[in-house]
């Protein structure tokens, strides 16, 4: 019977050995093996929807088209106006006067810059095309900076 106990021993410490010496080789892949599958089950998992955002504060905005600086149907707020002052030159009128305006192009070929009256910007050519003009947007390319026509968002607050 102590025969029987001694041998158990010997083996289990065997066993512990091989572990110690195996554990740093296995350790190493076994580390990428679990990242590997635990990236895989957070890439495909989803929580649940968060709760809806604070209404913006724009009090006036719209999708203007840069050809001839209509408005799209259905996107203008507020009473903004707009006319064409150049080739991508756009000025905007609002029934308030604003503290912001913010200018989003439609393509990711241009940029766009805007020039609050209030704050000296402007454009003469909007005085006549647009009495009471609040503010100038124009559209640029974004390779040369040339002055471009192109359709863009803007939000008025």
């Amino acid at each position: 019977m102590r025969r029987a106990k001694w041998s158990t021993v010997v083996i289990a410490l065997g066993v512990i050995a091989a572990l110690a010496i195996a554990t740093p080789s296995i350790g190493g892949s076994l580390k990428k093996l679990v990242k590997k599958e635990v990236s895989k089950q957070i890439k495909k998992a989803q929580g649940p929807q968060g709760p809806a955002g604070p209404d913006g504060n724009a009090k006036a905005g719209a999708r203007i088209v840069g050809a001839d600086a209509s408005i799209s149907p259905g996107t203008a707020f507020g009473g903004i106006e707009t006319s064409k002052s150049a080739a991508g030159g756009y000025c905007i009128r609002v029934p308030f006067t604003p503290k912001n305006i913010v200018a989003s192009v439609h393509e990711s070929t241009h940029y766009a810059r805007v020039r609050l009256l209030a704050f000296g910007g402007g454009f003469g050519t909007c005085a006549g095309s647009l009495p009471g003009y609040n503010a100038w947007v124009t559209t640029h390319l974004l390779t040369t900076q040339a002055f471009s026509d192109s359709d863009f968002y803007v939000l008025v607050n």
